[in-house]
């Protein structure tokens, strides 16, 4: 079914049916009318609900397998015992927020995740054995914790450990978190636990806490409401999770997605083929997802091609696809003159053929209250979807040009700044543009990384040495053109700004840049 929606533009309830698929959709618990506003005397409070709503837990529980996950396979499982659903044949998918829940479904396979967190077969009331057979996750995350609040120490090229996710705690979301934990239930569109009902989804205690701002400590003994949170919030991340069975995926992510950058899929892909590096699993990537995307028609278009073929392939029986292994990156373009196309490789390392490192000394400084003008173009809420284009003016005085050949960005960015810092905690908000001879700055890449000193209580004065990595695309700079690398210590309203004092001084800037040739740019995937 046609759509003037290019994200489900023939990937759809109606475009399933049409196929001859037995379709399942339904209000997660919490969330619309799942039991939601239009059963509440007043929608802000949960206590307001009707009895049978107040009794059954109905408020949001992020992904938590134990419940929101489990009410799914309970739906499928009412579908498999009334004749509608083939309990062998089961298909997944769903964007964002149900993308993962698609993950967490992927991984137990044929399991499912009892109130007490252990594992039992995942069997109809009728006692019929149930599996997902195949899988499509959409620009979702693989940690919530390095979503929510990335701390910069997370590369591209292998699974993260908690421990690297968490700690040191990243630096909040701004706009995004605002709007997931605020706007929800100020919009009626969801309902939390009330404050501690449910410790395992205390959101508005967590929220709050984060909102405090720094300084962070990962401590239930220090601060045990950030612990706590932090604790849960990677229960919901299939990153962590077990892996049951060899569900075939197909996922999609953003590179021009700042709430789930590629990075996401590709610890899910790590993951899955450190497991099995034979698994089935077909990675794309392109301007599509949450604001900044652009949600290319073309690149959707290709995305959903491939999925629906790997779904009939596996559910109804149809011809195999060509492949259901490897990578398709499509190129973002924002900038006159900029060429369309994909790269295609059997590993996300492949799609560079070469890497470029440039560096500068000039010194600049910067503090925790330093900011730029296109921090406001930056950011995915006011700034709407699409390209953040800029006047170059705009960006921070603590930027750095690079003059470049003609070549295309093919992977992540890689940033080492090294700095004197005097502080004990700051924020280092990195990002990349490409700017053009007529003074136009494009965003390609960005990143945030959390610095702490050694000691909470002691600053430190010596030259310190980070490195990080900014988040993917797949990008044509084009010859004339520069690549800058500006730096800031606070990044509002994307990010969330430090109140705590901190200078940096920066002597020098390394760029790293993973580089495809201009020719590699397929007019399509093949």
């Amino acid at each position: 079914m046609a759509s003037s929606d290019a994200a489900h533009d023939g990937w759809n309830n109606v475009a399933f049916a049409a196929r001859g698929y037995a379709v399942l959709n339904y209000s997660v618990r919490g969330w619309r009318e799942s039991c939601g506003p239009s059963r509440a005397a007043v929608k802000l409070v949960q206590d307001t609900l009707d009895e049978e709503c107040r009794s059954r837990a109905y408020w949001v529980h992020v992904v938590d397998p134990r419940v929101e996950i489990r009410d799914g396979q309970a739906l499928i499982a009412q579908l498999v015992d009334e004749g509608v659903a083939d309990p062998a044949r089961i298909g997944v998918t769903g964007g964002s927020y149900g993308g993962a829940h698609v993950w967490q479904l992927a991984l137990l396979g044929d399991h499912v995740t009892m109130p007490d967190g252990t594992l039992a077969p995942w069997r109809s009331a009728r006692g019929e054995p149930i599996r997902v057979a195949v899988a499509a996750p959409f620009y979702t995350w693989s940690s919530l914790v390095h979503a929510l609040a990335p701390n910069g120490r997370a590369g591209d090229d292998a699974v993260p450990s908690r421990e690297v996710v968490r700690r040191p705690v990243g630096v909040p979301l701004g706009t995004y978190l605002n709007g997931f934990f605020a706007g929800g239930p100020a919009m009626g569109n969801a309902f939390y636990a009330p404050p501690t009902r449910d410790p395992s989804a205390d959101f508005t205690a967590w929220f709050a806490r984060l909102s405090a701002g720094a300084p962070f400590v990962d401590d239930p003994a220090v601060d045990p409401v950030l612990a706590r949170a932090l604790d849960e919030l990677e229960r919901r991340s299939p990153l962590h999770a077990p892996i049951h069975g060899a569900v075939p995926v197909y996922q999609v992510q953003g590179f021009t997605d700042p709430l789930f950058p590629a990075a996401h899929a590709l610890h899910m892909r790590a993951k899955i083929l450190a497991a099995d590096p034979q698994r089935p699993i077909r990675s794309f990537f392109g301007d599509v997802g949450h604001d900044n995307a652009k949600n290319d028609r073309a690149h959707w278009d290709l995305a959903h091609g491939e999925a629906r073929r790997l779904f009939d392939h596996v559910l109804l029986r149809a011809p195999a696809p060509a492949s259901t292994r490897g990578v398709v990156a499509g190129a973002t373009a924002c900038l006159p003159g900029q060429r369309p196309g994909y790269l295609v490789a059997d590993t996300w390392s492949g799609l560079a053929t070469s890497s470029q490192t440039l560096r500068a000394s000039e010194p600049h400084g910067f503090t925790n209250l330093s900011v730029s003008r296109a921090s406001i173009a930056a950011d995915p809420l006011f700034g709407g979807s699409g390209c953040r284009v800029v006047p170059a003016a705009h960006l921070s005085t603590t930027s750095w040009g690079f003059r470049v050949p003609e070549a295309v960005v093919a992977g992540s960015p890689r940033v080492v700044v090294r700095a004197r810092f005097v502080g004990t905690d700051a924020e280092v908000h990195a990002r990349l543009w490409d700017v053009a001879p007529s003074g136009d700055a494009a965003l390609v890449s960005r990143g945030a990384y959390r610095w702490v000193a050694a000691s909470r209580l002691k600053p430190e004065l010596g030259v310190q040495e980070i490195a990080t990595t900014l988040s993917a695309n797949v990008w044509h700079v084009l010859s004339g053109h520069e690549l800058r690398v500006e730096v800031v210590g606070n990044a509002a309203p994307e990010l969330q700004a430090s109140a705590l004092p901190s200078t940096a001084v920066v002597e020098s800037v390394e760029l790293t840049i993973p580089v495809a040739r201009v020719d590699a740019l397929q007019p399509t995937a093949r």
